[in-house]
């Protein structure tokens, strides 16, 4: 990883800046990279961190064997924590990831006071699997909205540590129209389980009926890691 571009904002009148950096990842990989977590550290003249951000890039795609560009920023740097602000140091850690996709299946919407389920586990390449789909459909509410609650569970069968598990949700109408998409994620450590449990809000009664609901799930799983250490500019005018 190389940091091809690191400045910082002229301090207002409180003393207060912003950060910008931009890094080069070179992936060496036989996977695409559609997730990162960059991690910026602003360290003062005597290496002691005055700031900083944590940052999930849902954005990222660097197909495998290429390179690729990053972009992060953040504000909130003080010039009475860092001193002289021309030997501050921003340190610029990046993991990647790939993602592991799988469909969990379709199921016709129940009527109110029904249920329905996706009764076959889904494997997440070894990393993670999906333990089936349960669907309610309870009383509408007062404005004539359906209630729909979806429920699952992903469990990580692996030794390493999951970063991120999303589980997606759409409803289609009759008419194959997209009429809700969600989705909702949380980490994923070791040997624990990922509880999804969703309400499925925003679609008419007259709209549900003859709808088809479908889910889907991804994990991330690394792929590699970089840290690199620069000493910022001031940004130009």
């Amino acid at each position: 990883m190389k940091i091809t571009k690191a400045t910082y904002s002229h301090p207002d009148q409180d003393g207060e800046f912003s950060i910008e950096a931009e890094v080069i990842i070179d992936n060496k990989h036989d996977f695409d990279c559609e997730f990162a977590l960059i991690s910026t550290v602003l360290l003062n003249e005597n290496n002691v961190c005055v700031g900083g951000s944590r940052d999930e890039n849902d954005d990222c795609y660097i197909e495998a064997k290429n390179s690729g560009t990053l972009h992060t920023s953040f504000w909130g740097g003080k010039e009475s924590l860092v001193g002289d602000i021309k030997k501050m140091k921003l340190k610029v850690s990046v993991t990647t990831y790939k993602l592991e996709y799988g469909k969990l299946g379709t199921v016709a919407c129940p009527d109110v006071g029904k249920s329905d389920f996706i009764v076959k586990p889904v494997n997440l390449s070894g990393v993670a699997e999906v333990l089936g789909v349960s669907i309610d459909r309870t009383e509408d509410d007062e404005e004539g909205d359906a209630k729909i609650q979806a429920r699952t569970a992903v469990r990580n069968i692996g030794d390493s540590h999951i970063q991120r598990v999303t589980i997606k949700s759409k409803i289609l109408d009759k008419k194959d129209d997209e009429i809700l998409n969600e989705y909702d994620y949380d980490t994923l450590p070791s040997k624990s389980a990922y509880i999804y449990d969703r309400s499925l809000y925003g679609v008419k009664s007259g709209k549900a009926k003859g709808s088809t609901l479908s889910f889907s799930a991804s994990v991330a799983v690394q792929l590699d890691s970089y840290t690199a250490e620069i000493v910022p500019t001031k940004e130009s005018n």
